[in-house]
């Protein structure tokens, strides 16, 4: 009797082991074909993709195909590149001349200084209020009695408080640049944990092709990452020359009318 029992356990035990095995056997050759199949499935789409002609349609299908193989990582990229187009948009509109120095500003406003009209310079730096050199103007005219040093200290504090606003204003693109390839590189190693997690189920870990497809996916999310990065790093590093650029012809102006008021006729001041 105990004998029997015995056998009849063993046996038990062998069907549970024989099950196990042919579930993993399945679960394998079922991860084996899904990956042969997306491996197919690419090539072909390959194949058709160089053979026919270049197409907007094709290419935007393409394109949204492997933003959605990239993941929830596309996602965080799409909105970093929003908000860096954003920046460079705002930078378009208002980092221009007439934010820093408009032209002619300072020759109508020191012909009028020195046929003493200080009433007309305030009426003409109010026109253009929102450039920084009609602020320089406008301050130098209420504040013509006071010394020259105390002048040229707040002109500093003006010009200084201006352009820290405009690179301020232009951090965003940097911030972008720096963040899209870290969201990348995030993307394809959660791509590439998936893949191996692939891998092991199919037990296949000596046929490169059961990766491939996945770690070319996976490698979608770095390569939109430095797309995004790339060039808007480019623009912002022209930004920020434009930015001094302006604020050279800035500091040129304001040397001019602080020479031709407070010092050439210093013995005429009001």
């Amino acid at each position: 009797m105990r004998m029997t029992v015995m056998l009849g356990f063993c046996a038990l035990i062998g069907l549970l082991f024989v099950a196990g095995e042919l579930g993993m056997t399945c679960r394998a050759a079922e991860g084996a074909g899904m990956a042969d199949r997306t491996v197919v499935q690419e090539k072909e789409r390959q194949a058709q993709a160089a053979a026919a002609p270049f197409n907007v349609d094709a290419a935007w299908a393409t394109l949204k195909s492997r933003f959605t193989a990239g993941g929830a990582t596309m996602w965080a990229i799409l909105l970093a590149s929003t908000i860096g187009m954003a920046s460079l948009l705002e930078r378009v509109v208002r980092l221009t001349r007439k934010a820093f120095v408009p032209a002619g500003l300072a020759a109508k406003a020191d012909e009028l200084w020195h046929q003493r009209k200080y009433d007309e310079i305030e009426a003409l730096a109010a026109q253009h209020r929102h450039s920084t050199l009609a602020k320089i103007i406008r301050f130098v005219v209420r504040r013509r009695d006071a010394d020259i040093h105390v002048i040229n200290e707040a002109i500093g504090d003006i010009a200084g408080r201006d352009f820290t606003t405009h690179q301020m204003f232009a951090y965003p693109m940097v911030a972008v640049a720096t963040i899209c390839p870290l969201f990348g590189l995030m993307g394809t190693v959660l791509g590439i944990i998936d893949t191996f997690e692939m891998v092991a189920i199919a037990g296949a870990m000596g046929d490169p092709s059961i990766m491939a497809a996945g770690i070319s996916k996976a490698l979608v999310c770095t390569a939109f990452g430095l797309v995004v990065a790339i060039p808007t790093l480019f623009i912002y590093h022209l930004v920020k020359l434009r930015t001094q650029y302006l604020n050279r012809l800035l500091e040129e102006e304001a040397s001019f009318l602080v020479e031709s008021w407070l010092i050439k006729t210093g013995e005429s001041r009001p």
